[in-house]
C-alpha cells in the first residue's frame, strides 16, 4: 500500500513540473546572463587599443565592401582554324584542357586515311 501511495505522489509531482514548464514559468533563481552579446559590446567600447593590425588585400576588401565585378559566363569560346589548307569553323578554343579529339566530319574533310579503333576514357 505504501508503494502505491509513493508512486501516486511521484506522478503528481511530475505532472506539476510538466505544467510549470508548459506554462512558461521563468526561473528567477538563474544567474545566467540573458544577453552576453550586449555585455561584450559595452566592454569593448570602454577599451582603447593602440595596436595596428596588418590585413591582407582580401580581408581589407571584405571590410570595405569592395568586391570584384562579376561577369557573365562567356559560353564556349570558338575560333576558326586552318588544318592542312582546310578551314574548320567554330573549333573549340583550348583553355588548358588536354583532350585530343577530332570530330569525324573534320577527319573525313582532311582525308587522313583509314581509322584504327582505339578505346579511351574521359574523366
Amino acid at each position: 500500500m505504501l508503494k502505491r501511495e509513493e508512486e501516486e505522489q511521484e506522478e503528481e509531482e511530475i505532472k506539476g513540473k510538466k505544467k510549470d514548464i508548459s506554462e512558461g514559468k521563468e526561473d528567477h533563481d538563474s544567474t545566467v546572463n540573458a544577453n552576453p552579446e550586449k555585455d561584450l559590446c559595452t566592454i569593448k567600447r570602454g577599451l582603447n587599443v593602440n595596436k595596428k593590425a596588418f590585413l591582407t588585400e582580401q580581408v581589407s576588401a571584405i571590410i570595405q565592401c569592395k568586391s570584384p565585378l562579376k561577369y557573365k559566363d562567356p559560353g564556349c569560346p570558338t575560333i576558326s582554324v586552318m588544318i592542312g589548307g582546310k578551314v574548320v569553323e567554330k573549333a573549340l578554343l583550348d583553355l588548358g584542357a588536354s583532350v585530343n579529339l577530332l570530330p569525324y566530319s573534320v577527319y573525313k574533310q582532311l582525308g587522313l586515311g583509314e581509322l584504327k579503333p582505339t578505346s579511351i576514357t574521359l574523366s
